[in-house]
C-alpha cells in the first residue's frame, strides 16, 4: 500500500465530487471515539475538510483534470442537450449518479443538460446543483489551466448559450416541419 504522502502531496490540488476543488494542506491526526485516526487536511475557497486516509481511494476524490480535458468538456457542453428524466424523483437520482461519477466529462454533460432545461421547469434543488457544478467546473479549470476566473466564466457561458441555441434551432425546425405538414394535408 502506498504511503499517504505518495497519494496526495502537500500543496497538490484535488477534486472532491461534493466539496469541489481543494488544496491538500497536510496530514492531521485526530482522536475520534478514543482512537487516533489519520486524515488528509484539504482547504477549499469556502472551508476546510478532512479526508480519512482509509477512504482515500474513493471515487469521490480525484486529481485535477488535465487542461486539455477542458477543451473536450467545452465541446460537449456546446452540443445539443440530452433530455433529463421527466419524473422529478427519477431525475434527482439521475443527477445524483452523474455527480457521484466524479469525473469532469459527466459533469460537463450535466451542466449542459440542467442549463438547457427551461429555468421555469428547474426545481430549486436543480438550480442550486447547476450553480454548484458551474462553480466547481470554473474553479477546477482555473487551477488546471491557470486561466482567469472571469474568462473561464465567459467561455463556459458562451458554450452553454451555444447548446441552448442548438435546442432552440431544433425546436424551430420541428415547428416549421409541422406547419408544412399541416398545410400539405389541406
Amino acid at each position: 500500500m502506498k504511503k499517504v504522502e505518495e497519494i496526495f502531496k502537500k500543496g497538490e490540488w484535488i477534486v472532491h465530487c461534493y466539496h469541489g476543488v481543494g488544496q491538500v494542506k497536510g496530514i492531521d491526526t485526530k482522536r475520534i471515539q478514543g482512537k487516533n485516526k489519520v486524515f488528509i487536511k484539504v482547504k477549499t475557497n469556502a472551508f476546510t475538510y478532512w479526508l480519512p486516509i482509509f477512504n482515500i481511494n474513493s471515487k469521490n476524490i480525484r486529481k485535477i483534470s488535465a487542461a486539455s480535458t477542458f477543451n473536450k468538456a467545452l465541446s460537449i457542453i456546446r452540443k445539443k442537450p440530452e433530455p433529463l428524466n421527466a419524473d422529478y424523483r427519477m431525475r434527482k437520482e439521475q443527477i445524483k449518479k452523474e455527480i457521484a461519477k466524479g469525473s469532469l466529462i459527466p459533469r460537463a454533460k450535466l451542466i449542459r443538460n440542467l442549463f438547457c432545461k427551461q429555468k421555469i421547469n428547474r426545481s430549486y434543488d436543480e438550480e442550486i446543483t447547476l450553480e454548484k457544478l458551474k462553480n466547481q467546473f470554473i474553479n477546477e479549470w482555473t487551477v488546471a489551466s491557470n486561466i482567469n476566473k472571469k474568462i473561464a466564466q465567459q467561455k463556459l457561458n458562451k458554450a452553454l448559450l451555444k447548446s441552448a441555441a442548438n435546442l432552440t434551432l431544433e425546436y424551430t425546425n420541428k415547428e416549421h416541419f409541422m406547419r408544412k405538414s399541416k398545410s400539405r394535408k389541406k
